[in-house]
């Protein structure tokens, strides 16, 4: 569009320069959006007399399901490694507890876990120069496995919430899970309190001290367990409560960050752009903005996409567009998947 005074018949029209991002077509954003209100069939289709190539349509939808299927296939990999990887973490620390240090069995995996999820305690330790030496190599790949577990756990909740979400056709906010995810790590927390007063014999201060210093990591080890079946319960109680714990914090935060996200996207939504943003707006300096580049215009100011996105979603189109007219047709794009 050309800008105007709309106050009456002499409107001045002032000329927008700007950098090239993508032609100027009114029909860009139709095509790039897949929106087509008015027929079902895409632009190129909707000519009179024109058939539809159901053989196209039935190779689009095989084309998605197989993407769909690698999606599973690439998330039970994820799974699939995560696992190998904590059973390849215990069978190390058998090795160095008992091979180095003379512990038991029970003793050698409670090393582990309390190692794998950074608590240290310290009530095990190794001593021996062979133990040390091996030990700081365990911790890295420790460390290592800890935060593929826990990306690996945030993928598959997100996409099962991705799930739930497109059944309920509810909001995707974040805070009623992540006030979920809370009350989860409470009931962890009065688990963990009520085992200690009432198995473990500790005070209530002490269980509920010890608990804190347990699933924040902190591990001061001034107050232990050393019953053998407060060895198997911590096991069991450090491999879930810590990873709960952490992906409370890092959500909660992640909640307050998209909150922050979100209002900055609706006051730059209500905003009205100055002339200086329309003149930054129109990308191909024709001195008219089309509806395209005012939306890409907004996605970029939004954060929602960068200029590097664009210029990778321009290099595809471009690759589809093979004879350079600013479309793409049905046998150009038979073209481009036949190759």
């Amino acid at each position: 569009m050309h800008l105007a005074n709309s106050h009456g018949a002499g409107s001045t029209v002032v000329p927008l320069p700007a950098a090239p991002f993508i032609k100027n077509d009114e029909n860009a954003l139709d095509r790039a959006i897949g929106s087509h209100a008015n027929d079902d069939r895409p632009a190129h289709l909707a000519e009179p007399g024109r058939p539809i190539d159901f053989a196209q349509k039935k190779r689009a939808t095989v084309t998605v399901l197989e993407d769909a299927s690698r999606q599973v296939e690439s998330s039970s990999r994820s799974i699939w490694i995560t696992l190998a990887a904590l059973f390849l973490h215990v069978i190390l620390a058998l090795l160095i507890g008992q091979l180095l240090e003379d512990w038991s069995a029970l003793e050698s995996a409670y090393f582990g876990v309390v190692t794998l999820t950074t608590v240290g305690y310290g009530d095990f330790a190794p001593k021996t120069p062979g133990g040390r030496f091996f030990t700081s190599f365990y911790i890295l790949y420790g460390v290592g496995v800890l935060g593929w577990t826990i990306s690996t756990l945030t993928v598959a909740i997100a996409h099962r919430l991705e799930k739930l979400r497109k059944r309920s056709r509810q909001s995707t906010s974040r805070i009623p899970y992540v006030a979920k995810l809370g009350f989860g790590v409470g009931f962890v927390f009065l688990f963990g309190i009520t085992y200690f007063c009432a198995v473990e014999g500790m005070t209530f201060i002490d269980s509920f001290y010890f608990t804190v210093v347990t699933l924040t990591t902190v591990g001061y080890g001034d107050v232990r367990l050393t019953s053998r079946r407060g060895l198997i319960f911590l096991v069991i109680y450090l491999a879930f409560g810590t990873v709960a714990m952490a992906k409370l914090i890092g959500d909660a935060i992640d909640a307050i960050l998209e909150k922050e996200r979100r209002r900055r996207r609706e006051d730059i939504l209500r905003r009205r752009l100055s002339v200086t943003e329309l003149f930054q707006a129109d990308a191909d300096a024709s001195g008219s903005l089309t509806e395209a580049e005012f939306i890409v215009f907004k996605f970029q100011q939004m954060g929602i996409v960068k200029p590097m996105d664009l210029r990778l979603v321009q290099n595809q189109f471009a690759a589809l567009d093979r004879d350079g007219n600013g479309t793409v047709t049905l046998e150009e794009a038979k073209a481009s998947t036949n190759r």
